[in-house]
């Protein structure tokens, strides 16, 4: 590296030509004013840009200009305003260019000291296009010093060439990264240099087991097993770090890496094993489908924890997997991904359980969880709908409890409240009771409302004695987190106890309160069982198929998958397969990349994409780690489920 570099870093510097601005947008005179000051004088490029900004805060440039007055403050050294600015992008703009922009700002600030997976991912994922200069600059500089320790010298040189490229508009900023260009090459066990408005440090640069890693893929198992046995004697015995030096030593006497995808699966399991076939086949159709380029096998996971783990291990010991799909079962979930943290190996969930990745680096979500569903629902009802105050009537297991805190979280986070929850006995035929509860009769604590609707009945002519309180109706919808079997049972007691659900209203007064559901929701059968108490309720799902003579129908990419899964399978996909579907995709679309270690595979998963992904799925996000999908929004007429805005324009020609 250190060679390499002194060898380069000069004819680089005479070679350099601005990088191609092709396709760029173009941006508001204010903007290009700023960027010709920045050249001379920074501060007279940030008043320029705060009086733009100042001067009409909501117009139609105040987002790119935000941006750029974010990153002359990052090159100012203004971390706290810097930070601000980047961050009230994220939480306002749409997808697109600033977006992308402020996203690359904090990671840069972030890259200082130990470069995190996380942050790693967004330089290496965002767009050079949709990005300022400086941020390429900064990117690409943070890049060439991890290549440079990786023993990357080709990746060193190309990301010190692009560095210096994208500097060479502004002289500081050059004059900055040709330094720290020329220190990495004097000093090349010298840690990542941090770009301006990155936080000080004391990161020590990478830990011992990422160097293990590295040397292990060079072959040079002697060093590996002494950084091994070094990480092994610092690490406590009961840490991640401990376990994953262990697991260090036994790899280093295992098989090399080979490309190769282990799936993890219940096969064989009599419980689980005939959801088990579906997913491999759907696993296949979708990786066939993209053309992978490695080798798949298929492991048996069983159903418990040990067993899982001990797939997880037969994956990296006896088969030498390149990368690891599963696992499907929550039971497993855990103890299979903390072995995959541990083992070192990239790991695609296909797990509805997996809901927080923030400590994870080798892990990504590709299974839509509860918590995904839960936010598509909120952020229909909240944001679209404008609704606030909601109900919840939940079986009381683990499955509700989940369900309801979820719920609970999203709603609050934007301002909403739960009014009023409700559990009741999964195994009940009979839930009249807890309904009763939910609609909170207290003739003693609603004596006032009594004795008004007593009077009321009288003089109408009725019996005052025969009057019951009805529920309290103080929400705009109920959520219902149930499957579609048990959503009839849970219904007919809120009737009896006369909440008004969907289209049964018990007195003319009755407001129409629509329930909500999740992915549970989508079975045929309920459009039948649910009657009119789910008609115009809404729920969440990834996947759908229209019935026969549904006023809908699927899109192109989604119709030809069908219709090749039909002919391939002899059965319509239901969403569970489509997602899966679409994450073999995803894995032969990252495999065809190229890598042949770990490290690297896990850096082409966030590099992959593709094109007409059926449930939407077209890459991982490099922040949340999940698969980057928007899901449907469904709801249910008195004949077919439907997309929601299909309902409710039947709904609204039917007035």
């Amino acid at each position: 590296m250190a060679h390499l570099l002194r060898v380069l870093l000069p004819l680089l510097a005479l070679t350099l030509v601005p990088p191609a601005e092709a396709g760029r947008r173009r941006l508001p005179d204010v903007v290009e004013d700023a960027l010709a000051f920045a050249v001379t004088d920074r501060s007279k490029a940030l008043r320029l840009l705060e009086e733009a900004l100042a001067a009409d805060p909501d117009g139609k440039h105040a987002e790119v200009i935000t941006v750029h007055l974010a990153e002359q403050c990052r090159l100012a050294g203004d971390a706290e305003t810097a930070e601000a600015r980047f961050r009230a992008i994220i939480a306002g703009a749409t997808r697109g260019p600033d977006y992308e922009a402020a996203r690359l700002g904090l990671a840069l600030m972030e890259s200082g000291g130990e470069l995190k997976q996380r942050v790693r991912s967004t330089l290496q994922s965002v767009s050079e296009r949709d990005v300022l200069d400086t941020q390429n600059a900064d990117r690409f500089l943070v890049l060439a010093a991890a290549a440079g320790r990786e023993g990357d010298a080709r990746g060193a040189a190309q990301n010190a060439k692009k560095a210096l490229a994208f500097a060479s508009e502004d002289p500081e900023v050059y004059d900055r990264v040709k330094a720290a260009l020329d220190t990495l090459s004097a000093e090349p066990d010298a840690p990542p240099p941090a770009p301006a408005g990155a936080p000080a440090t004391s990161g020590e640069g990478e830990s011992l087991l990422d160097r293990a890693d590295a040397a292990l893929y060079a072959n040079d198992r002697e060093k590996a097993r002494k950084l091994a046995e070094q990480a092994l004697a610092a690490a406590s015995p009961d840490s991640l770090a401990h376990r994953s030096a262990t697991y260090m030593l036994r790899r280093i006497d295992g098989p090399a890496v080979s490309r190769t995808v282990a799936v993890l699966l219940p096969l064989s399991d009599a419980k689980y094993s005939a959801i088990g076939r579906q997913l491999k086949e759907a696993f296949e159709h979708g990786y066939q489908a993209e053309k992978g380029e490695a080798r798949l096998v298929f492991i048996e996971s069983g159903a418990g924890p040990e067993e899982g783990v001990a797939a997880l291990e037969r994956a990296v010991f006896d088969e030498g997997a390149l990368l690891a799909v599963g696992p499907l079962l929550s039971p497993q979930t855990e103890p299979m991904v903390e072995a995959a943290e541990a083992l070192r190996i990239p790991l695609v969930s296909l797990s509805q359980a997996l809901e927080d990745l923030d400590d994870l680096e080798w892990t990504v979500q590709a299974m839509v969880t509860r918590g995904d569903q839960v936010d598509a629902l909120v952020e229909q009802v909240m944001e679209r709908d404008g609704m606030d105050a909601f109900a919840v009537f939940a079986p009381a297991n683990s499955y509700g409890e989940q369900a309801t805190a979820l719920f609970r979280e999203s709603v609050e986070a934007r301002g909403g409240a739960l009014t009023v929850t409700g559990t009741y006995d999964p195994a009940s035929t009979s839930l009249i009771p807890a309904a009763k509860e939910l609609g909170r009769k207290d003739y003693g604590s609603r004596g006032v409302e009594f004795a008004k609707l007593r009077k009321e009945a009288e003089e109408r002519g009725g019996n005052p004695d025969r009057v019951v309180l009805p529920p309290a109706l103080d929400f705009d919808a109920l959520f219902l987190p149930e499957n579609a079997a048990r959503v009839p049972i849970a219904c007919a007691a809120l009737a009896y106890e006369e909440f008004p659900m969907g289209d049964f209203q018990p007195t003319k007064e009755s407001p129409r309160i629509p329930l909500l559901g999740l992915n549970g929701w989508n079975n045929d059968k309920l459009v039948t069982t649910g009657g009119p108490y789910t008609r115009g309720g809404i729920f969440v799902d990834a996947f759908a198929v229209p019935g026969e003579e549904a006023p809908w129908t699927l899109g192109p990419d989604a119709a030809a998958f069908v219709a090749e899964y039909r002919n391939s399978h002899g059965r319509t996909p239901k969403a569970l397969e489509a997602i899966t579907s679409d994450a073999g995709r995803l894995v032969a679309a990252a495999v065809n990349i190229g890598a042949d270690d770990r490290l690297a595979m896990r850096e082409a998963l966030w590099s992959a994409e593709v094109t007409g992904a059926v449930t939407g799925a077209t890459r991982f996000d490099a922040e949340s780690r999940r698969a980057d999908r928007q899901l449907m929004l469904l709801s249910l007429t008195a004949d077919h489920i439907v997309p929601l805005d299909v309902q409710r324009s039947l709904a609204a020609e039917q007035q």
